[in-house]
């Protein structure tokens, strides 16, 4: 089984080189247009990555119009590389196809998306029949026409999320004769064009971005007026404790735009996906990313 692992900084790229577990190397960002590198620095990255005999995978994000003119220029000068392509913006999709990536590209998973992400999955479905619940906990692109004509687009291979109720939602994946890729350690749950890192620590590059933090849900919003033992009368709006809010959401981690949630898989469908795809962002060192990566690696 490939593994990928996605780098947080070119630095962090080239350091990963050196990582025998490790088959793709890939930078860039699924969310933020600002940890894309320059040209150069791929070119440069590239280079050092064919010498030591790993593949390198470009990460472009959801690109908002400010950025998507230059985001296509540096597409096009990226393609004349043998690199990867991941895409998760429609617009650079279209855009593909006049290009001819030399590889084809990858749909990433701001595109192919499923509900099984969200955390509140469970109060979302928990009055629908089991019909409708197994069409919703798949991957919207669990659709041979839509993947039959992003074939013809250029695309060849797909993430999706590693979890268990996904491994059986790849048949017609597979059948479309995609690849499949699987993120095993932290699902997207959501992103934004806010970003949380930046109002915290504007003193950050963009691209060096690593900070990531996570956010506790204990406490539930009502709207209903309170008795204040201190004040006559409180009105309007108000947060209080709740045991329940606590089984429903798990711990959230944001990093930079986006939002996350960790997956507790332990295992994957190897005869469904052909690539894990690890974050090294969420390892705070290279030897427990490494055991994590050899979890699943081994033989099972």
């Amino acid at each position: 089984m490939y593994v990928e692992v996605k780098a947080n900084t070119i630095v962090e790229a080239e350091k990963l080189l050196r990582n025998p577990l490790v088959n793709v190397v890939s930078v860039g960002d699924e969310n933020c247009i600002h940890k894309l590198p320059t040209v150069e620095e791929i070119y440069e990255f590239y280079k050092k990555a064919t010498m030591a005999g790993k593949k390198v995978k470009i990460i472009y994000p959801k690109v908002p119009n400010k950025y998507y003119d230059k985001s296509i220029i540096h597409l096009k000068k990226v393609s004349t590389l043998n690199v990867e392509i991941t895409l998760n913006d429609y617009g650079m999709i279209f855009e593909a196809k006049t290009l001819k990536l030399k590889q084809g590209f990858t749909i990433g998973r701001n595109i192919a998306f499923t509900l099984l992400s969200s955390p509140w999955y469970g109060l979302l479905v928990k009055k629908e029949n089991s019909l409708m619940k197994s069409a919703l906990s798949a991957s919207n692109m669990e659709s041979t026409f839509k993947l039959q004509y992003l074939k013809s687009l250029g695309a060849n291979s797909l993430e999706i999320e590693g979890l268990p109720e996904m491994w059986e939602q790849t048949n017609s994946i597979k059948n479309c004769e995609f690849s499949v890729y699987a993120h095993i350690d932290f699902c997207l749950v959501a992103y934004s064009r806010c970003c949380m890192s930046r109002k915290l620590h504007s003193y950050i590059s963009c691209k060096e971005c690593n900070c990531v933090y996570s956010a506790e849900i204990t406490r539930k919003f009502v709207s209903v007026p309170v008795q204040d033992k201190n004040i006559e009368y409180v009105k309007g709006t108000h947060y209080i404790s709740d045991e329940e809010v606590n089984k429903i959401y798990p711990i959230l981690y944001f990093m930079g735009n986006a939002l996350f949630r960790k997956n507790s898989v332990d295992y994957v469908d190897k005869e469904r996906v052909e690539r894990i795809i690890v974050n090294q962002v969420f390892y705070p060192s290279e030897a427990e990313m490494n055991f994590k990566i050899m979890n699943f690696v081994k033989e099972r």
